[in-house]
């Protein structure tokens, strides 16, 4: 019973760190898109970075795309698990709009994660009671 109750819980945990990592990527995704200029001039997170940055070195490995991505999902990250750390800014208005939007998304992620785990420790507690009870009754009865 309690091996089943556990692992019930671990399975809502693990779908939904899955859909949390979703959540992560298109928001990463999203990020970028909102961080390319829509006019010549725009500043934005992405036109306020130096250029060279993202340039694809063959030699190295290193720029490119995957170099945006993970800036993307860094700074998603960052926002999400710490609520906004300050490593990283938003410039546009629609990027602080996205930016609030990610930290709304963290608070409601931390407060369910608390909440699984609280049940998962409530279960393994009531559990624990109850042989604790059956073995003070069989103590009683002797």
């Amino acid at each position: 019973m309690l091996i089943k109750r556990i692992a019930n819980s671990l399975a809502s945990l693990s779908f939904f760190s899955a859909i949390t990592f979703l959540l992560v990527h298109f928001s990463a995704c999203l990020w970028i898109a909102i961080g390319i200029p829509t006019y010549p001039g725009e500043l934005t997170w992405f036109s306020t970075v130096d250029p060279n940055v993202y340039v694809y070195d063959p030699e190295t490995f290193k720029g490119g795309v995957m170099k945006i991505y993970m800036d993307a999902m860094y700074y998603i990250a960052s926002t999400v698990a710490a609520v906004g750390n300050g490593t990283n800014k938003s410039v546009a208005t629609r990027e602080y709009w996205f930016s609030i939007f990610l930290e709304i998304m963290g608070i409601y992620i931390h407060v369910h994660l608390l909440g699984n785990f609280l049940q998962l420790t409530r279960i393994i507690t009531i559990e624990e009671q109850d042989k604790t009870e059956v073995l003070f009754s069989r103590i009683k009865n002797k």
